[in-house]
Formats: structure tokens, sequence, C-alpha cells
């Protein structure tokens, strides 16, 4: 056995095909890995519950339950701990496999797959699991999505449930997560009107109430102080959605710039289905988080331009026109994207659509920005025009 398979929980090969569990079991087995077998989705549930696999190969298109339904199903149940999850499926279209990311699959291979990919996700995925005993005393915050924070699977705040200044306390402390935090500026931010007495009392009632509230479900110290200071214990157990978001692209950027497309889509992907909406979108006219929402919105949108391109370069078209047309959505003045979506839609035959894309930034930027796009852009819509686009 090796050191990633020591202490945990066997690889659930969840899959109709013979031919393919067969195959699994026999390379898993050879690595090293314990495996069970569940024929159908209905199975898998059973297996999940009686055996805590530690990683799920899960197919999607299977009899009694499909693969959508069993990661539906996980969700809802939230088991503990949790298997990672990685879709093995050869329904593989870019939809199938944001679909599935979006309801808590970890990763997506397409079939036909490489055996050495595979063999390193598994690795990555089993090397990044929690030990057992950690996983209900994880807190785990959530500032790309609906605001919420989480003791393992129990919810403690989110924007309707808590004090609504233990909120702020926490989104402030992630926000500066490897800074200590000047106690005056917690009283100014929590109690503006309040005089430095009264309000100084009141943190520490908070704080005690915060600290009391995570020892009743198991937790640790998350906060600390340091003389004047106040700062979220990044040395406790802390998950945070936006630092999991930075971690995948970057490695994702590392895997494709060492030429592993296929990795890095898996990656980039993984990373897109957990930025739901912008940093701390509750908080959108405070000053505090817009630089870091500024950063992470600006760290999706390359991550955006590059699956794009690795779906251009696989003349996937249709996938790499919706991506640019999203980042579109977000932010309408970006040139560069008209510029990548025109490319795209020509590619796809589409080269009515790419000029009159032009057409409409061009109107947009003169009527709200009083200019003209670029150069550049210009000699593109010329050369679509021409019909030497390609």
């Amino acid at each position: 056995m090796s050191v990633l398979t020591a202490g945990k929980g066997p690889i659930l090969i969840v899959d109709d095909e013979p031919d393919i569990v067969d195959f699994l079991t026999t390379v898993l087995a050879d690595e090293g890995y314990a495996t069970e077998i569940a024929r159908d989705g209905v199975e898998a549930l059973e297996r999940i519950d009686a055996s805590t696999p530690s990683l799920v190969i899960l197919d999607l298109m299977m009899p009694r339950m499909t693969g959508m339904e069993v990661l539906d199903s996980l969700r809802r149940k939230a088991p503990t701990p949790r298997p990672s999850v990685i879709v093995l499926s050869a329904k593989s279209t870019h939809h199938d496999i944001l679909e599935a990311l979006e309801k808590g699959a970890d990763d997506f291979i397409a079939k036909p797959f490489e055996l050495e990919d595979l063999l390193l996700r598994i690795r990555v995925w089993l090397d990044r699991i929690r030990p057992v005993e950690a996983a209900g005393t994880v807190l785990r915050v959530f500032t790309i999505g609906p605001f919420r924070v989480l003791m393992g699977d129990e919810l403690l705040l989110d924007e309707e449930i808590g004090d609504s200044r233990a909120r702020m306390l926490i989104k402030y402390l992630v926000t500066h997560w490897d800074q200590p935090v000047d106690r005056a500026q917690l009283l100014y931010l929590l109690w503006p009107d309040l005089e430095e007495k009264d309000a100084e009392d009141r943190l520490r009632a908070l704080l005690d109430t915060l600290r009391e509230t995570l020892t009743a479900v198991g937790g640790e110290h998350f906060v600390a102080e340091e003389g004047n200071s106040i700062h979220l214990n990044t040395q406790a157990d802390v998950w945070v959605d936006a630092h999991e978001f930075e971690t995948q692209v970057r490695m994702a950027q590392d895997a494709q710039e060492s030429g592993d497309a296929d990795i890095a889509l898996g990656l980039f992907l993984a990373a897109l289905a957990l930025y739901k909406e912008d940093y701390l979108r509750e908080n959108l006219y405070e000053d505090w988080p817009s630089d870091r929402r500024e950063r992470l919105r600006e760290l999706w949108i390359s991550s955006m331009f590059r699956v794009a391109a690795i779906c251009a370069d696989r003349c996937e078209y249709a996938d790499s026109v919706r991506l640019m047309k999203k980042v579109l959505e977000i932010d309408p003045y970006r040139e560069n994207a008209y510029q990548a979506l025109m490319l795209y839609l020509s590619r796809a035959g589409r080269r009515g659509e790419a000029i009159q894309l032009y057409r409409y930034a061009e109107r947009l930027f003169a009527q709200h920005l009083a200019a003209q796009p670029a150069p550049s852009t210009r000699m593109l819509y010329e050369k679509i025009l021409r019909g030497e686009a390609g």
C-alpha cells in the first residue's frame, strides 16, 4: 500500500460498463489502491453510506439513477466525510462538465481517457483529502457565492442567520487573511457612532460569543488576538472558497504552461465552478473588500479567456463563444473579449454575427466611452469582412 493510500478509505468505481470496471479495478490494484464497485447510482449511494470511500470515480449515464442524480443526492445528504468525486464519462460537453462541477463533482475526465491522466488526478485528489477526524471541525467560509459560514456541515452564519456584526467581523478578517487587523479599525467598522470604551466592551462581548459558538460545535480558536490586533488563525482548520479558487487557478496555469491542456482544463473548470458571483457581493458598496473583489474578478476573467482558448484549440468554438459572452455580461467594455468573441464566431462559421458584434461594440464605445475600438479590433473586423480571419 502506498503512502498516499495509507489510512484512507477505498476508491469507489461507479460504472455500468463491465470492461471499464474490470480495467480500472485491475489498474488501481496494481497501483496499490483498494477499490469497491457499484453498477449504478442507487448502489453507489449504498456503498458510500456503508464504506466511506475516500474517492468516487463516477460515470454519468447509468441505469436506475444517473451520475448527476448521485451528485444531487450527495449534496442533499452531505455525508461526513464527503468523498472527492471524479466524473469519468463519455457525456462530456462543456455544459455537462460545468453542470457536474456545479453539482459538487471535484473533477471531470472525458471518455476515452488517458490512463496516466486519470492516475495523476486520483493522486491529486487523494492527497487533498482531510483526515476523517478533522472533517467536522473545518470552518468553511463562502465568499464568492452567497455568504455562509459553516462548521463542517452545520450552518453558523449567513446573510439572515446569526449576528450581523459577527458576520461583518468574519468577512473583514477573511478579507485581511494574512494581516493582523488593528482593533481600532474593527471598532470603527462595527460601531462607528460609539465612544471607544463602549465599542471595546461590545467587541469583547462579540469575540466571547463567537468563540463560545465555535467551541459548542467542536471548533478551535479561529479568531486570535495579539496585543492591539486581531486576526484569523490561519493555522487552524479553515477553508475559504476564494482561496481554493486561487489555488485551483494557479495549478491550472502551471499545468497549461507545462503543456498539459487536459489537466489544465479540468482544474480551470473546477475553479470556475467555485466562482458563483463577485466576492462579498452583499457588501458591494463598501470600500474595504473592493481591492480583493477586483483581483478575484480579474483572475476569473483571465481563467475564462484561458479556457476559451483551450476549447478553441480543440475546435470547440461554441464553448469558446459562450465563455466570452459570459465575460461580456460581467464587463461589457472589455475590448479584448470582443476581439476574442469575434474571432471565435468567425471560426465557428458565424461571420455575420462577428460583424454585427463589432458594430455593436463600436456604437457602445461611442455612446458610453466617447471612444472608438482600438486599431487592432478594427483590423480584425476588416479581416472578417474579407473572409480572412481564421
